[in-house]
């Protein structure tokens, strides 16, 4: 060792003197704690700061060390007399008490370390090598490389084992080392151990995504299928992963009765009375077959069409399954203006053309009123303060203070009421939740307040604005009301100048049992309008809160039509029911004789309470049969009347249908107005129509809603089951109501 280090000193000394008589300089790349940086020096300058030298006459650029090495083979003499060489830096070449051979220099160089006579590199079964001679080699179960060989990175092999990968494909091995396995994230199973062997990578359960019933939602998990089962979930397959629709309801094409179309759950679509297309079906222009029913054209004659046939030749339809009858399309009429009029008859009347001409006068057009005709000195009834009624023309009305009725109006069959003015009221007493009512003077004053005048309105009585605020509701609602009002509400009055916010007024929730089966918890109105069954506020979903879904079978309705509902529906529709489980493919429905049932009841809903249906049906429903091949339209079937709970908190005797046309809430067939008939909470309905998409408040985005539901027929609000014209006018005469500002 001695006289190595003599010869590299003497070397060092030979190289440096070389260089000094030279005197050429060049660029040093010279090893710092911050790097390598390169300097002009003389070789044995560079020598000296442990640099490498790159030449004479070389400059230092911004490259010129950017592929220096910061190590090089360091030699170090081992115990046994041997020598390992080891790619170190300079300061861990110190540190093992070995000789640098300079930086750039690798171990890889042949004779780069002296070889000491009889040893060399020892290969032991881990892949360790160490610098032994053959015998120690030997002894510990080694492989000797041979005489003066040296450790390097390559020398001895790794061993290897079997590799376990799992993937989405399954499990996979592969013959590696213990590192190359852990890199490639997977599951080294010992030394020597081979992929060859049987079961050497155990084959994983299979999972797949797992949609679990949740508090308040469906979940998606990954779990086996036992698992899921145990979870009592809904396992969709191996391998399945999830996702944003993994555990979504199936979605097909809903043909509605009225000829709409909708994408719906198969759920949804029985319950709006619908055709279920199947899973994955679209809305196409084909799609539902088209109803037909009575169109009165232009000429005034009647056609059975669809409706886009009708509207197409410039009829007006008048609905699905209607019937021509002898005045389903009555002629027009419009504005007559006669001749001469004499005190007691009116100037203008509103007739056909035909009995216009037969008296003389000039027709204005099909469709024109009396009171846009301007015909000559124009009189109609007018009902004075005194409750009297006399022909005057508008003007003149007006100057006596009296109410005009109307251009051509008699006063035979009009009815002049006392007279009423604007009443404000001072602190918004109940049941009006408004700051000015249209009243007498007398009911004024038993009100305490203030009249302004026979004839004045609320429009322009300017009446003080009594003090508003959000007002929470039992059931979840926002509004925007006085605190009295908000009192007989029974409500919590937030404050004056308090508005509704999203998440100001706590919503009750509790179970909903869902038409699929399923378990949700929801409010009250999210679960009704899912045509869900609400267990009450509190609740919670447990194994026995939801029946079993109704089976459902084959229906042949009286008309020869199939639909799959539950034999209760199927009863309800008057058709024979084949039986659960039963479908329509394959089976034809023989038509049955139909005719016009008069119902004395009238089940809830039933236009004119008269249904098209057989005559066993009708017998079951107690009805009155009026013979096969009659149609409502010609049965005058008298319609019962009951009580009817206005938004006013007032009562009045009127029929169903007249009923949820005045946002009112019918008490029943028969049912008399009493004192104790309708209550403050009756005023709150108009107000939870309003709020269509249940989000506590009334706003822009409710009739957004309300449009979308009834573009698709969906938006049955005055529950006849049939979406039309009626249905708008219900809905945006609750919406004005929740929304005014004076409530």
């Amino acid at each position: 060792m001695k006289a190595f280090i003599r010869i590299a000193m003497a070397s060092m000394v030979a190289l440096g003197a070389a260089s000094a008589s030279l005197a050429q300089t060049g660029a040093c790349c010279v090893p710092g704690p911050a790097g390598i940086t390169c300097q002009v020096l003389t070789q044995q300058q560079c020598a000296a700061a442990g640099g490498v030298y790159q030449g004479n006459g070389t400059a230092c650029a911004g490259t010129t060390c950017a592929n220096t090495s910061l190590t090089g083979a360091c030699c170090v003499t081992t115990s046994t007399g041997g020598t390992t060489c080891h790619q170190v830096s300079p300061a861990q070449c110190l540190q093992l008490g070995g000789v640098f051979r300079g930086l750039g220099t690798s171990c890889s160089t042949a004779g780069i370390c002296p070889i000491q006579t009889g040893v060399g590199a020892c290969c032991l079964p881990s892949g360790f090598c160490t610098t032994l001679s053959q015998a120690e080699c030997t002894g510990i179960g080694g492989t000797w490389q041979g005489n003066g060989t040296f450790c390097t990175a390559t020398t001895c092999p790794q061993p290897t084992g079997a590799c376990c990968l799992t993937s989405p494909a399954g499990v996979t091995c592969q013959q590696t080392t213990q590192q190359q396995c852990a890199s490639l994230g997977g599951t080294w199973r010992g030394l020597n151990t081979s992929c060859n062997t049987p079961g050497v990578c155990p084959t994983p359960t299979p999972t797949g995504a797992c949609c679990i019933q949740a508090v308040g939602a469906i979940t998606c998990v990954i779990r086996t299928e036992a698992e899921c089962a145990a979870l009592n979930g809904v396992y969709k397959g191996n391998g399945v992963p999830c996702t944003n629709t993994t555990c979504a309801p199936s979605t097909g094409r809903c043909c509605l009765p009225n000829g709409f179309c909708a994408v719906t759950t198969q759920a949804q679509c029985a319950a709006a009375g619908g055709v279920y297309g199947g899973n994955g079906t679209v809305c196409a222009s084909t799609a539902c077959p088209q109803p037909a029913g009575a169109c009165c054209l232009p000429d005034g004659s009647c056609v059975i069409a669809t409706q886009m046939v009708c509207t197409g030749q410039g009829g007006v339809w008048r609905g699905p399954g209607s019937m021509c009858g002898n005045t389903t399309c009555a002629p027009h009429t419009g504005a007559c203006c006669l001749p001469s009029p004499t005190p007691g008859t009116p100037a203008c009347i509103q007739t056909t053309e035909a009995n216009c001409l037969a008296h003389g006068g000039t027709y204005r057009g099909n469709g024109t009123t009396c009171a846009t005709a301007a015909c000559a000195n124009t009189a109609g009834a007018c009902c004075l303060p005194n409750g009297s009624c006399t022909l005057l023309t508008q003007s003149a009305c007006t100057g006596a203070g009296g109410i005009w009725r109307g251009p051509g109006t008699l006063c035979a069959g009009t009815t002049c009421a006392t007279a009423t003015g604007a009443c404000c009221l001072a602190g918004s007493p109940a049941p009006t939740p408004t700051n000015c009512v249209q009243t007498t003077e007398s009911n004024c004053m038993t009100l305490g307040g203030t009249y302004s005048g026979n004839g004045s309105t609320c429009a322009t009585a300017n009446c003080p604005t009594p003090d508003r605020g959000a007002c929470c509701l039992p059931n979840g609602t926002c509004v925007v009301v006085t605190p009295a009002y908000c009192t007989q509400l029974n409500g919590t009055y937030n404050g004056n100048g308090t508005l509704c916010a999203a998440n100001l007024c706590p919503r009750p929730m509790g179970a909903c049992c869902l038409p699929g089966g399923t378990c949700e918890i929801r409010t009250r109105d999210a679960c009704q309008m899912a045509g869900g069954i609400y267990r009450g506020n509190g609740t919670q979903c447990t194994a026995t809160s939801c029946p079993a879904p109704t089976p459902t079978g084959r229906c042949c309705l009286p008309n020869g039509g199939c639909v799959v509902v539950g034999q209760t529906r199927c009863n309800e529709l008057g058709g024979v029911y084949g039986g659960n489980g039963t479908a329509c493919t394959g089976t034809v429905c023989p038509s049955q004789p139909t005719g016009a049932c008069c119902l004395a009841g009238g089940p809830a809903g039933t236009a004119g309470f008269c249904i098209q249906t057989t005559e066993a049906h009708c017998s079951s429903l107690n009805g009155t049969y009026r013979g096969n091949g009659t149609t409502c339209q010609t049965a005058n079937c008298p319609a019962p009347t009951g009580a009817c709970c206005l938004p006013d908190g007032s009562c009045t005797v009127v029929t169903a249908q007249a009923c949820a046309m005045a946002m009112g809430v019918y008490r029943g067939n028969n049912v008399p107005c009493g004192p104790a008939t309708c209550g403050p909470g009756d005023a709150t309905f108009p107000l939870s129509i309003a709020d269509w998409n249940g989000d506590a408040r009334v706003d822009a985005n409710d009739a957004i809603a309300f449009l979308r539901a009834y573009s698709v027929g969906l938006a049955d609000v005055n529950h006849d089951h049939v979406t039309d014209v009626r249905d708008a006018a219900a809905f945006y005469a609750a919406f004005s109501m929740a929304a005014s500002p004076t409530r």
